[in-house]
């Protein structure tokens, strides 16, 4: 869920330009890379007063218009997939679909069902929905979407919270940039504090700021059973997002295989039989290990899929599937994303910066030798 920097997309008209995602389409082609799309909500309008939703400004929001553009575009230029069909290639070594490409959806929001859905099938299209535990059972919050909801909520709005004698804001009308502001202050403290104790701190903003909290979490924020088992009716797959949206790579190994044993027994109901997905909460190589691979393939998981941008070829590890995040882009942002030009050119850098990090550590063992 960590969005590209705007210089990312920036970098795509020039990339465009220089007709790079033709040459590397074709490529790709040859190569039978394909990549996998991640998406998370669909929104159908902007909050009352034009404020930005949390997950708009975070870059996890495409409008349902910009939405269709990009089925389109990937229907004239791509062939779908199941993901299905794509670990089956890679459990097999078989050959990989040609042009292939798999859409997914993290979060199971209400939305996707309402307007990602719908569009999906104008065009005959199918995708793969990972859905989160305790928002199928819905009484605990999901963090950090039920904050999200809240602070959407007082936009514009007076706004205090405090929390064990610190004050996090304290402003007339709570904007965007305060709304961001007090995530990124809440994403380090909740990493401090275990889940009972950020449900409270929920509670307790909820309480400062006059919302009734059972009333936020009965919000439709996500998909229940009935939208579930309609998308897999229709030929959708739903695959497993951890029970509570936890940091896996940060967890102990007894968290992490409840975490994972519980979210594969709340979305087993909706999974195609015999084949169960599941993709990591945040996705970097932080939020994922060895420990929690293990665990999902000691509970029968076929796939695991990541944040981390690029394309998939035959020497994929199906446990660390790479995807492409899809935020509000236009046709040129979006044809650049999905060639990998973008994921190519972190790789290198990561590779270039690394190489001189060792480099580095090297040279100051030698200082440091007798």
């Amino acid at each position: 869920m960590i969005r590209a920097p705007a210089i990312v997309s920036l970098l795509s008209y020039p990339i465009y330009a220089a007709g790079i995602p033709r040459a590397l389409r074709a490529l790709n082609r040859r190569l039978r890379r394909v990549a996998i799309l991640n998406y998370h909500s669909i929104s159908e309008g902007r909050l009352n007063g034009g404020y930005r939703s949390c997950l708009d400004l975070l870059g996890m929001e495409v409008p349902i218009g910009s939405f269709k553009k990009h089925i389109r575009y990937i229907k004239d230029h791509y062939t779908v997939v199941g993901l299905d069909e794509l670990v089956v290639a890679l459990a097999n070594n078989c050959e990989l679909p040609d042009n292939g490409i798999v859409l997914t959806f993290d979060d199971g929001f209400r939305d996707n069902y309402t307007a990602a859905v719908p569009a999906l099938k104008d065009h005959g299209l199918t995708a793969a929905f990972f859905v989160i535990g305790d928002a199928i059972i819905g009484e605990h919050p999901v963090w950090p979407h039920h904050l999200y909801l809240l602070l959407d909520r007082l936009s514009g709005k007076p706004f205090t919270f405090s929390w064990e004698s610190h004050e996090f804001l304290n402003c007339q009308r709570l904007e965007d940039a305060d709304k961001l502001r007090l995530i990124a202050q809440l994403k380090h403290t909740k990493a401090q504090v275990p889940g009972s104790e950020a449900e409270k701190m929920l509670q307790a903003m909820c309480d400062q700021n006059g919302v009734d909290f059972q009333q936020l979490l009965n919000e439709p924020l996500f998909m229940q059973e009935k939208q579930l088992h309609d998308i897999c009716e229709a030929g959708h797959i739903v695959g497993a997002h951890s029970m509570t949206h936890a940091d896996l790579g940060a967890a102990g190994s007894a968290a992490v295989a409840e975490e994972i044993r519980m979210s594969k027994e709340a979305a087993l109901a909706f999974c195609k039989a015999g084949f169960f997905a599941f993709a990591f909460p945040y996705g970097t190589r932080n939020n994922y290990n060895a420990t929690v691979i293990g665990e999902l393939q000691k509970n029968g998981f076929n796939c695991a899929l990541t944040t981390i941008e690029g394309l998939n070829g035959n020497n994929a590890d199906r446990y660390a599937l790479k995807r492409i995040e899809i935020g509000p882009f236009n046709k040129i942002e979006l044809s650049t994303h999905l060639s990998g030009a973008i994921g190519d050119i972190k790789s290198a850098v990561k590779y270039i910066t690394g190489r001189n990090r060792n480099a580095d550590l090297r040279k100051k063992r030698v200082s440091k030798a007798p």
